[in-house]
């Protein structure tokens, strides 16, 4: 019976060991079996050795001996028991009852991985892969790890994840380094998950970050100070969103640091640690993962004193929590709640920060808007509302900076009629029509006005439109215009005329936009342009935004080259020597160039002569001879790092380069 029960144990810690655990809980949780064990290994049992042995390495039915434990590790090693074997190794790795000893603890891993021991060649791995106890040798380091990943141990599992993302001992490839990171986190390993967490995050897949958020909530890590400590020495080393929760003195730590504190993973945060980061005041504070926040926390934040505060995840707020963030002085974004009290209202109505937003909110009584229109902040958003009433219009009209009310998909004339006499900027890109009588209206607002959803216009709306003078007009959702409402809107005398959802132009609309006066007209839905038309658009005053296009022909690049404005060509990614020739005439101050991958020394030669600013961001290809040519010209910016190494210094020599 009592063999039974020692293989039983030993088989239970061969399994912890080879997918990755630790055995000091089973150890703790059976050692009343202790005298069974010790009987069988004073008897030379090699698998009671080694649980009698761990018994003395962790104080479990015993006390703590550590040289206790080395002697019967040594015995069951002695044997050729592979777990002991493992065991010795780990105990001259770590110093356990023994000086620490690379040499040693490499001999017996080898002897245990040899036997098949998985945790064992896991250890092995990283000794070849660190120099630990041998020469150096991530190849035999990898293939170590992947044996014993196959057979399931999540730490080796992990490695490979690692040693396949920085092609240590493997070809890089960061599909298999992911696929490991995977199946160790589906077998528990926390720092895969961070590590995979990170991975996620960083990505600009959609739905990537919402996977990081889920590992780490999931890894349930704690940020305590040795780690904010790390954060304040080198901020790469530690990525402060995976941690779920942060010590009292880490948050003391990080409160002193000069850099962005992004700890959108955190779900909690004590009154102490909520007190300490008050004291942040360098800049962007993001909490974005609290889920709830006391009156205490709440009263300490409000004194926060940096650029920015960050509270998105909070669904729900006190009036007490409310009126203490108000205090608040710069920027405060509380886009989680989705209701608000008339009086939270009445407090942030007295909040004086930069940006106030409230985009959550899907509804607003009177009273509320009437609170919120005395926001003295530059900065007013409240694109979560989807219907306005009139007299919440009337009171929000009298906010007197930028008011952000995108989800609007509809206004009522009287609405529109009040909004109208607004001071500041007015972005109502969710209108997805405009009667004649709310453009009427619109056409006496004072700042700028954003109108992006409107996919249609009557030319008495243009007509209408065309009087407002003040600032920037967006009507960046019509893919159409009629050549009439063209030639109305043409009049607009504000900074910026954006038109981007155009996708084609007429000779005549092309003839009537050259006539526009502002500073800016943008055209970035364009993706071809006739020639009549490129020639009619280079009378355009003002800088002149055309990124839609990916080709240019000779014609076209000859009309262009006589525009006398800022000119963004940053769509196209090739450029004929006879097309180079024509802009290098361009007699604009700056032409912009950024898709180009690369150049001919024809047009290298061309683009030389370009009086302005010559801007050719991104040329991966580009001869000597063409850098030559380039390094001639007097204002020109382009990466270094993306061209081939004797064009780069040609270009470094002559003081280009980012």
């Amino acid at each position: 019976m009592s063999d039974d029960l020692i293989q039983q144990d030993f088989d239970e810690c061969e399994e912890l060991l080879r997918v990755g655990k630790a055995r000091k809980d089973y150890i703790e949780a059976n050692c009343e079996r202790i005298d069974i064990w010790r009987e069988a290994a004073e008897t030379g049992d090699a698998r009671a050795q080694v649980l009698y042995g761990l018994c003395y390495s962790y104080g479990s039915g015993v006390e703590e001996d550590l040289g206790e434990a080395f002697t019967w590790f040594e015995k069951a090693a002695a044997q050729g028991n592979a777990q002991g074997e493992f065991s010795l190794g780990n105990a001259y790795y770590h110093g356990i009852g023994i000086d620490e000893d690379y040499s040693q603890s490499f001999h017996w891993f080898e002897k245990s991985a040899s036997q098949g021991y998985a945790y064992a060649m896991q250890s092995l791995a990283c000794a070849y892969v660190n120099g630990w106890g041998t020469e150096e040798d991530p190849v035999s380091g990898s293939q170590w790890a992947l044996k014993a990943a196959n057979l399931g141990n999540q730490d080796a599992q992990y490695f490979a994840g690692l040693l396949f993302g920085l092609g240590l001992g493997v070809e890089a490839c960061e599909k298999t380094s992911t696929d490991w990171f995977q199946k160790a986190v589906a077998n528990g390993h926390e720092d895969a998950m961070y590590q995979l967490g990170i991975r996620y995050y960083r990505s600009k897949v959609e739905g990537d970050k919402f996977k990081a958020r889920e590992l780490f909530r999931q890894a349930d890590l704690t940020l305590d100070e040795e780690l904010a400590q790390s954060y304040i020495s080198n901020h790469h080393s530690v990525f402060l969103p995976a941690y779920s929760s942060i010590s009292d003195t880490a948050a003391e730590t990080l409160s002193k640091s000069g850099r962005e504190l992004n700890l959108d993973g955190l779900t909690e945060l004590s009154d102490t640690a909520a007190e300490s980061l008050s004291k942040y005041d360098a800049s962007k504070l993001s909490l974005n993962g609290l889920t709830e926040l006391s009156d205490a926390a709440a009263e300490s934040l409000g004194k926060h004193k940096g650029e920015s505060l960050y509270l998105n995840g909070l669904t729900e707020l006190s009036d007490a929590a409310t009126e203490s963030l108000s205090r608040h002085k710069e920027a405060l974004s509380l886009d989680g709640l989705t209701e608000l009290s008339d009086a939270a209202a009445e407090s942030l109505g007295k909040h004086e920060g930069y940006y106030l937003y409230l985009n959550g909110l899907t509804e607003l009584s009177d009273a509320a808007a009437e609170s919120l229109g005395k926001h003295k902040g530059a900065y007013l958003y409240l694109n979560g509302l989807t219907e306005l009433s009139d007299a919440a219009a009337e009171s929000l009209s009298k906010h007197k900076r930028r008011l952000g009310l995108n989800g609007l998909r509809k206004l009522s004339d009287a609405a529109v009629e009040s909004l109208s006499k607004h001071e500041g900027d007015l972005d109502l890109r969710g209108l997805t029509e405009l009667s004649d009588a709310a453009a009427e209206s619109l056409s006496r607002h004072k700042g700028s006005l954003s109108l992006n959803g409107l996919t249609e216009l009557s030319d008495a709306a243009a007509e209408t439109l065309s009087k407002f003078h003040e600032d920037d007009l967006w009507l960046n959702g019509l893919r159409r215009l009629s050549d009439t409402a063209t030639e109305s809107l043409r009049k607009h005398r504000g900074t910026s005329l954006e038109l981007d959802g155009l996708t084609q132009l007429s000779g005549f609309a092309a003839e009537s936009l050259s006539k526009y006066k502002g500073y800016r007209l943008g055209l970035n839905g364009l993706a071809e342009l006739s020639n009549d038309a490129a020639e009619s658009l280079a009378k355009c005053q003002g800088s002149l935004f055309l990124n839609g296009l990916t080709a240019l022909s000779d014609g076209a690049a000859g009309g262009l080259g006589k525009h006398n404005g800022y000119l963004f060509l940053n769509g196209l990614t090739e450029l004929s020597d006879v097309a180079a020739e024509s802009l290098s005439k361009h007699l604009g101050k700056q032409l912009y160039l950024w898709g180009l991958t690369e150049l001919s020394d024809a047009a290298a030669e061309s683009l030389s002569k370009h009086g302005g600013f010559l801007s050719l961001h991104i040329l991966t290809v580009l001869s000597d001879n063409a850098a030559e040519s380039l390094a001639k010209h007097p204002n020109l910016t382009i990466k270094l790092e993306n061209l081939p190494a004797s064009a780069a210094q040609i270009l470094r020599d002559a003081g280009h380069g980012e």
